[in-house]
């Protein structure tokens, strides 16, 4: 693997860095719907955003099913629940 070493102002990347904050619930994920509430208006505060949206403009959608936290995002035809949404399932328990 070969390194670059990049002298003081060369670097070309740029990034900032946010201090890791933590949801303020019991535990890492939202176990019910007030929870889930709370968890999303501190992943917005958290981004700086009014709203959470996909890569197409959207509201993205949260729900918990069961032991899980479900997003969808409504795809490219900005339709929910047809075939090109996306849909991500985290355990919560």
């Amino acid at each position: 693997m070969h390194e670059q070493a990049w002298k003081a102002g060369e670097c070309p990347l740029e990034f900032t860095l946010k201090p890791l904050l933590h949801p303020p619930l019991e535990r890492d994920l939202p176990s019910n719907h007030t929870e889930l509430q709370v968890y999303l208006r501190w992943l917005c505060d958290t981004e700086g955003v009014r709203e959470l949206t996909d890569a197409w403009g959207s509201c993205l959608v949260f729900a918990l099913r069961g032991s899980y936290l479900v997003g969808r995002s409504r795809g490219p035809d900005g339709v929910l629940g047809t075939k090109d949404d996306v849909v991500v399932r985290v355990a919560v328990r």
